[in-house]
Protein backbone atom coordinates (compact mmCIF):
# COMPACT_ATOMS: atom_id res chain seq x y z
CA UNK A 1 0.00 0.00 0.00
CA UNK A 2 2.97 2.63 0.86
CA UNK A 3 4.82 1.71 -1.90
CA UNK A 4 1.66 2.03 -4.27
CA UNK A 5 1.09 5.15 -2.54
CA UNK A 6 4.40 7.14 -2.57
CA UNK A 7 4.15 5.98 -6.78
CA UNK A 8 0.81 7.56 -7.49
CA UNK A 9 1.68 10.59 -5.48
CA UNK A 10 4.65 10.82 -7.77
CA UNK A 11 2.40 11.48 -11.11
CA UNK A 12 1.23 14.57 -8.90
CA UNK A 13 1.98 17.89 -10.17
CA UNK A 14 4.70 19.52 -7.10
CA UNK A 15 2.63 22.26 -7.19
CA UNK A 16 0.10 20.49 -5.93
CA UNK A 17 0.28 20.61 -1.79
CA UNK A 18 -0.24 17.20 -0.19
CA UNK A 19 -0.51 15.12 3.05
CA UNK A 20 0.06 11.82 2.97
CA UNK A 21 -0.14 8.79 5.55
CA UNK A 22 2.29 6.00 5.52
CA UNK A 23 1.19 3.06 8.10
CA UNK A 24 3.42 0.37 8.45
CA UNK A 25 5.35 1.06 5.38
CA UNK A 26 6.69 -1.67 3.68
CA UNK A 27 9.51 -0.13 1.56
CA UNK A 28 12.48 -1.72 2.84
CA UNK A 29 12.54 -4.95 1.16
CA UNK A 30 15.20 -6.34 -1.42
CA UNK A 31 14.27 -5.28 -5.35
CA UNK A 32 13.58 -8.87 -6.43
CA UNK A 33 15.77 -9.86 -9.58
CA UNK A 34 14.27 -10.51 -13.01
CA UNK A 35 14.05 -14.06 -13.29
CA UNK A 36 13.64 -15.71 -17.43
CA UNK A 37 12.39 -19.15 -17.08
CA UNK A 38 11.89 -20.34 -20.56
CA UNK A 39 9.24 -22.98 -20.00
CA UNK A 40 7.00 -20.68 -18.15
CA UNK A 41 7.20 -18.23 -21.29
CA UNK A 42 5.29 -20.89 -23.65
CA UNK A 43 2.12 -20.67 -24.13
CA UNK A 44 0.62 -23.71 -22.44
CA UNK A 45 2.20 -22.51 -19.61
CA UNK A 46 0.70 -19.31 -19.92
CA UNK A 47 -2.52 -20.28 -20.25
CA UNK A 48 -2.02 -22.61 -17.25
CA UNK A 49 -1.13 -20.12 -15.11
CA UNK A 50 -3.66 -17.78 -15.80
CA UNK A 51 -6.80 -19.26 -16.38
CA UNK A 52 -5.63 -22.61 -14.37
CA UNK A 53 -3.41 -21.81 -11.06
CA UNK A 54 -3.58 -18.60 -10.05
CA UNK A 55 -7.10 -17.10 -10.02
CA UNK A 56 -9.08 -20.30 -9.18
CA UNK A 57 -6.78 -21.12 -6.25
CA UNK A 58 -6.28 -18.03 -4.66
CA UNK A 59 -9.62 -17.33 -4.73
CA UNK A 60 -10.30 -20.29 -2.67
CA UNK A 61 -7.26 -19.41 -0.46
CA UNK A 62 -8.52 -16.35 0.34
CA UNK A 63 -12.37 -16.41 0.22
CA UNK A 64 -11.67 -18.84 3.34
CA UNK A 65 -12.44 -17.08 7.12
CA UNK A 66 -9.91 -19.44 8.44
CA UNK A 67 -6.86 -17.87 6.12
CA UNK A 68 -7.60 -14.26 7.06
CA UNK A 69 -8.38 -15.02 10.89
CA UNK A 70 -5.15 -17.17 11.00
CA UNK A 71 -3.57 -14.68 8.57
CA UNK A 72 -4.34 -11.86 11.27
CA UNK A 73 -3.62 -13.45 14.78
CA UNK A 74 -0.09 -13.50 13.55
CA UNK A 75 0.43 -9.80 12.32
CA UNK A 76 -1.43 -7.89 14.93
CA UNK A 77 -0.03 -7.13 18.45
CA UNK A 78 -2.27 -8.30 20.34
CA UNK A 79 -4.29 -11.66 19.14
CA UNK A 80 -6.71 -12.20 21.17
CA UNK A 81 -8.72 -9.01 20.43
CA UNK A 82 -9.25 -10.29 16.90
CA UNK A 83 -13.06 -11.14 16.04
CA UNK A 84 -14.73 -12.85 13.78
CA UNK A 85 -16.13 -9.29 12.68
CA UNK A 86 -12.76 -8.80 11.61
CA UNK A 87 -11.92 -11.52 9.90
CA UNK A 88 -15.30 -11.16 7.76
CA UNK A 89 -14.19 -7.95 7.03
CA UNK A 90 -11.24 -8.83 5.01
CA UNK A 91 -13.10 -11.95 3.50
CA UNK A 92 -15.65 -10.08 1.57
CA UNK A 93 -13.38 -7.90 -0.63
CA UNK A 94 -11.42 -10.89 -1.81
CA UNK A 95 -14.57 -12.73 -2.97
CA UNK A 96 -14.96 -10.05 -5.82
CA UNK A 97 -13.93 -11.14 -9.05
CA UNK A 98 -11.15 -9.66 -10.78
CA UNK A 99 -9.04 -8.71 -7.69
CA UNK A 100 -6.38 -11.53 -7.75
CA UNK A 101 -5.20 -10.82 -10.82
CA UNK A 102 -4.33 -7.26 -9.74
CA UNK A 103 -2.28 -8.89 -6.95
CA UNK A 104 -0.83 -11.64 -9.24
CA UNK A 105 -0.29 -8.74 -12.37
CA UNK A 106 1.97 -6.79 -9.25
CA UNK A 107 3.88 -9.15 -7.68
CA UNK A 108 5.26 -10.58 -11.34
CA UNK A 109 6.31 -7.06 -11.99
CA UNK A 110 8.00 -5.80 -8.68
CA UNK A 111 10.92 -6.62 -10.36
CA UNK A 112 10.46 -4.13 -12.71
CA UNK A 113 8.70 -1.39 -10.36
CA UNK A 114 11.11 1.71 -8.88
CA UNK A 115 13.53 1.57 -6.33
CA UNK A 116 11.71 2.36 -3.51
CA UNK A 117 13.96 4.40 -1.72
CA UNK A 118 14.52 6.90 -4.41
CA UNK A 119 10.38 6.89 -4.75
CA UNK A 120 10.84 7.78 -1.19
CA UNK A 121 13.08 10.75 -1.39
CA UNK A 122 12.00 11.75 -4.76
CA UNK A 123 7.92 12.34 -3.02
CA UNK A 124 10.18 13.43 0.07
CA UNK A 125 11.64 16.02 -1.50
CA UNK A 126 8.58 17.77 -2.99
CA UNK A 127 7.31 21.18 -2.22
CA UNK A 128 4.15 21.41 0.06
CA UNK A 129 4.13 18.30 0.79
CA UNK A 130 4.08 16.12 4.87
CA UNK A 131 4.49 13.07 5.63
CA UNK A 132 2.90 11.05 8.71
CA UNK A 133 4.31 7.83 9.55
CA UNK A 134 2.60 5.35 11.50
CA UNK A 135 3.25 2.06 12.88
CA UNK A 136 2.37 -0.75 15.35
CA UNK A 137 5.54 -0.86 18.42
CA UNK A 138 4.02 -5.32 18.17
CA UNK A 139 4.77 -5.18 14.39
CA UNK A 140 6.49 -7.98 13.60
CA UNK A 141 6.46 -7.20 9.63
CA UNK A 142 7.30 -4.19 9.44
CA UNK A 143 10.15 -4.43 11.96
CA UNK A 144 11.69 -1.15 14.35
CA UNK A 145 15.27 -2.12 13.27
CA UNK A 146 13.18 -1.57 9.39
CA UNK A 147 11.67 1.54 10.23
CA UNK A 148 14.66 2.76 11.39
CA UNK A 149 16.72 2.08 8.20
CA UNK A 150 14.15 2.71 5.59
CA UNK A 151 13.50 6.70 7.95
CA UNK A 152 17.09 6.80 8.88
CA UNK A 153 17.82 10.16 6.74
CA UNK A 154 14.57 11.77 7.99
CA UNK A 155 14.21 11.33 11.35
CA UNK A 156 15.09 15.37 11.77
CA UNK A 157 13.14 15.99 8.55
CA UNK A 158 10.87 19.12 9.17
CA UNK A 159 8.08 17.95 6.55
CA UNK A 160 8.32 13.97 8.14
CA UNK A 161 6.28 12.85 11.26
CA UNK A 162 6.82 9.22 12.89
CA UNK A 163 4.04 8.27 15.33
CA UNK A 164 4.32 4.58 17.22
CA UNK A 165 1.53 2.56 18.23
CA UNK A 166 1.63 0.90 21.37
CA UNK A 167 0.76 -2.56 21.76
CA UNK A 168 -0.54 -2.57 17.92
CA UNK A 169 0.83 -4.80 15.21
CA UNK A 170 0.81 -4.49 11.92
CA UNK A 171 -2.95 -3.33 11.10
CA UNK A 172 -3.41 -0.34 13.82
CA UNK A 173 -5.93 1.22 11.77
CA UNK A 174 -7.55 -1.96 12.24
CA UNK A 175 -6.74 -2.57 15.86
CA UNK A 176 -7.49 0.11 17.10
CA UNK A 177 -9.95 2.54 15.16
CA UNK A 178 -10.70 4.77 17.04
CA UNK A 179 -6.86 5.67 18.27
CA UNK A 180 -5.54 5.77 14.89
CA UNK A 181 -8.08 8.19 13.79
CA UNK A 182 -7.35 10.50 16.71
CA UNK A 183 -3.46 10.59 15.75
CA UNK A 184 -4.39 11.69 12.46
CA UNK A 185 -6.98 13.99 12.81
CA UNK A 186 -4.81 15.70 15.48
CA UNK A 187 -1.99 15.29 12.59
CA UNK A 188 -4.01 16.96 10.09
CA UNK A 189 -5.57 19.89 12.42
CA UNK A 190 -1.71 20.75 13.82
CA UNK A 191 -0.64 22.44 10.54
CA UNK A 192 -1.63 24.12 7.69
CA UNK A 193 -2.27 21.45 4.70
Amino acid sequence: GSFCTLQMVSSIPDDVPLSIVLVAPALGFPRLPKMEVPLMNSDLAKFTTRNIIDPPSLRRLVGLKKFWKNGLRMVWGDRTKLTESDALRFQWPAIGHGWEQGILNFVRNMPNLPDAAELLQRVASRPNTRILVIRGTKDKVITKGMMDSIFADYQNSSNMSFVDMPGLGHDPFEEDVQSFVDIVAKWFSSKET
